[in-house]
């Protein structure tokens, strides 16, 4: 569990970094490609 909070912290992060420079669709974008990462990955 403590991995999983690191992780989501880290992309937090590094989303707040370049968040500036996003429209708010890009940032969902950015959120959902994550997501959609690593549900893929664990469904494989």
């Amino acid at each position: 569990m403590c991995k999983a909070y690191e992780r989501v912290c880290v992309f937090f992060d590094e989303l707040k970094a370049i968040a500036p420079q996003l429209t708010p669709l890009q940032g969902w974008y950015c959120i959902l490609s994550e997501l959609m990462k690593k549900y893929l990955l664990s469904n494989s």
